[in-house]
């Protein structure tokens, strides 16, 4: 080979490298184009689910909440009820007392009638309060609605 031709190769060499280069960039220059576009949409997604997250942290705690009141409700209402019974088996005690005493009463057993009277004293005591406070409740619920 001579000179001229060992030179047109080399020339030829380079253009082809450069063109080759050219391509190289250009296809990089896409992919990177096209991977920063994707990167933003991704960026895009993850801030919409950041979002969503947040609002489902608020949907539980406003649940969290509503189940925590619900909650005291409730346990407010067992012990109610609990008192309720109890109420209940106390006056209930006395009325067996009583009803025992008038047994023995009408079975002319006075001694009977004052015993079971007796026996039962402290709890018509508490029956009668019990009563008492119920009507004074159902009295100031009755007031407040009708508004007096």
């Amino acid at each position: 080979m001579n000179n001229s031709n060992i030179t047109s190769l080399g020339f030829g060499i380079s253009i082809v490298v450069i063109l080759a280069g050219g391509l190289i960039y250009g296809n990089f220059n896409n992919q990177l184009n096209s991977t920063k576009a994707e990167l933003q949409e991704i960026k895009k997604e993850r801030e919409n689910l950041i979002s969503q997250v947040k609002e489902k942290d608020e949907e539980i705690e406003n649940l969290k909440n509503t189940i925590g009141g619900n909650k005291r409700e409730i346990e407010e209402q067992i012990e109610e009820i609990q008192q309720w019974k109890q109420q209940t088996r106390t006056v209930a005690n006395c009325l067996e007392g009583v009803v025992a005493a008038i047994s023995y009463a009408s079975n002319e057993n006075q001694a009977g009638a004052l015993l079971a009277l007796a026996g039962v004293q402290e709890k018509c005591q508490e029956a009668e309060t019990i009563m008492n406070e119920t009507k004074n409740t159902n009295s100031r619920r009755q007031s407040v609605e009708t508004g007096n």
